[in-house]
């Protein structure tokens, strides 16, 4: 039984006339009676009442239209569907998925996007401005002046989405892993080991996270990836970070003690919706419809959560 047959049908149902039925399918008015008997001997009963007076549907062909209507309709939203994805490329998305932001996410289903892992030696503000992905879920380093201007010449934008967590990771054997509670001046002096591809960033996002007063220096820890991190020694340095996924691989090792408090308080730093301007002014393309989604469904989500 082919979609055709279906449809030659629907419409004889409308008119009960094969005659103007004839006319609606562009096809001759024998050869329209030919195909609704070939199609009622595949059903295996009669579907229309036939008469001097015309035809008319009986209960057989009642049910058969019900169904018949709702397979034209799936067929025909199929076709529509499938056109869609044909011209929908997915949206790539940069996001630590243990974070609450991933439920901000859109339906895939209406609006398609993957997440993209980026090895960790890849900044997620750089893979943004070249193209390698559309939107990031990163650090908002537009909170330091000196990068406002480098957003500008790169081509992004940093939409502020709230503050993110941080974590201070450190090996077990340093004087400061057991303290009960750490306080900003216990930081004072200390090294603190920046992933040299994140090295100019982080290392002033870390000063923007504990002060300016306190002094620190830092040190280049050379990761490619993250299970580099799970097998590195920090020495006597400390490693501040923003990710939960990080720290969940932290958190494993025996020898290392993890504080997320100082001063009695949570470390954070804002987090912004990373993307590229042009994008981010282009509301209705597919990155820009996933950026206002993701947008929209986090203020949904924070609404939900203050109530």
């Amino acid at each position: 039984m082919t979609i055709d047959q279906r449809e030659d049908f629907i419409v004889v149902a409308k008119h009960q006339n094969i005659t103007r039925s004839a006319i609606e399918v562009h096809t001759s008015q024998p050869s329209l009676s030919t195909r609704i008997a070939s199609l009622e001997k595949e059903v295996g009963c009669p579907l229309f009442e036939r008469s001097n007076s015309g035809i008319k549907l009986n209960e057989s062909g009642r049910i058969f239209l019900d169904h018949a209507q709702r397979i034209i309709a799936l067929y025909h939203e199929g076709i529509r569907k499938s056109r869609q994805a044909k011209k929908v490329t997915p949206v790539k998305v940069v996001l630590d998925l243990a974070s609450d932001y991933a439920q901000a996410l859109p339906d895939s289903s209406e609006m398609p996007f993957k997440i993209v892992e980026l090895e960790i030696d890849r900044p997620a503000i750089d893979a943004v401005a070249s193209g390698y992905v559309d939107v990031a879920i990163n650090s908002d380093y537009s909170q330091i002046p000196e990068f406002t201007a480098e957003a500008q010449r790169l081509g992004v934008t940093y939409i502020p989405i709230g503050m993110g967590s941080c974590f201070l990771a450190m090996k077990a054997s340093n004087p400061l892993a057991n303290k009960a509670a750490l306080q900003r001046a216990d930081l004072n002096g200390m090294t603190i080991t920046v992933s040299a591809a994140h090295f100019d960033r982080w290392s002033k996002a870390v000063r923007y996270i504990i002060g300016p007063d306190v002094h620190l220096n830092f040190k280049l820890f050379q990761a490619g990836s993250y299970g580099d991190i799970a097998l590195s020694d920090f020495e006597d340095a400390l490693y501040i970070c923003e990710l939960n996924s990080t720290r969940s691989i932290l958190e494993r090792r025996r020898d290392i003690v993890v504080h997320d408090l100082l001063d009695g308080k949570p470390m954070t730093f804002p987090t912004a919706l990373v993307c590229r301007t042009k994008d981010y002014l282009d509301g209705e393309e597919n990155v820009g419809r996933f950026i206002r989604t993701f947008l929209n469904n986090q203020t949904k989500y924070e609404k939900e959560n203050d109530q």
